[in-house]
């Protein structure tokens, strides 16, 4: 994971990189043979590249281009990651490549945000549902989140736990900013007619029982946060949360 992050921070703004393994282990820290893929009796494990083919997640192409010394032309390998999805991602800056802690422990913490809930940096799973989730084990998990909290990046709460990496975010898509802002209006909205003990509107009581659960249920929050203040029907197929 956090070999994928740095060669992503070493994209053009096509979001395309001709980086050599030789070079993104040198960024990363490590020795070129630990991107190589091996084979015994028993498996085979895929080199960096055939991961990255395989996930869907980076296109991986072959051009011809000039070698590293610019003294003749070679097959280089070029790798495009994907547009992020707006709503559906979190840019980590480059202050993730400046801290103080070993490589894994990075990694680590780009896995964490693959599980916080919608649209916080909060965790509320358990260390079982971790394991599952980050394929880690239990002894590894909270040896690493020791060192993070230590580190000031990670709190310990009642129902979870809590990243604290704003310093790390370049920042969030334009989109879900408003999705946020019309949502605090309506919980605003809300909380006033019930503390008044004014009927709601069908919406409000969707918006209300969406709350219940963060929202969780809700595919794309920019278009349902719409929906929800106009009344205008999705222009795409998007769940949405009814009354039963």
């Amino acid at each position: 994971m956090y070999r994928l992050y740095i060669l992503s921070l070493t994209t053009d703004r096509e979001l395309k990189t001709d980086t050599t393994l030789e070079q993104l282990a040198a960024f990363v820290g490590e020795k070129p043979t630990a991107y190589k893929g091996g084979k015994t009796d028993k498996y085979k494990s895929l080199s960096f590249t055939e991961r990255l083919k395989a996930s869907g997640e980076v296109i991986v192409e072959t051009e011809r281009r000039s070698s590293i010394n610019g003294d003749k032309s070679v097959q280089r390998n070029i790798y495009t990651f994907k547009k992020p999805v707006a709503t559906k991602y979190t840019r980590l800056a480059k202050g993730l490549y400046f801290l103080d802690l070993d490589i894994k422990v990075k990694g680590y913490i780009i896995k964490l945000c693959s599980i916080t809930t919608p649209r916080t940096f909060k965790i509320d799973k358990s260390l079982r549902e971790m394991e599952k989730l980050l394929k880690m084990s239990k002894n590894t998990i909270k040896k690493y989140n020791e060192i993070i909290e230590k580190a000031g990046l990670l709190e310990i709460t009642e129902d979870g736990m809590l990243l604290k990496i704003d310093s790390l975010i370049i920042d969030s898509p334009k989109s879900e900013e408003k999705a946020k802002e019309m949502l605090n209006d309506f919980d605003t909205i809300v909380t006033f007619k019930q503390d008044q003990g004014i009927q709601l509107n069908i919406q409000e009581m969707i918006f209300l029982k969406a709350k219940k659960s963060d929202f969780k249920e809700i595919k794309n929050i920019e278009s349902w946060s719409y929906w929800l203040a106009s009344g205008v029907p999705f222009k795409q197929k998007v769940k949405q949360i009814t009354l039963n």
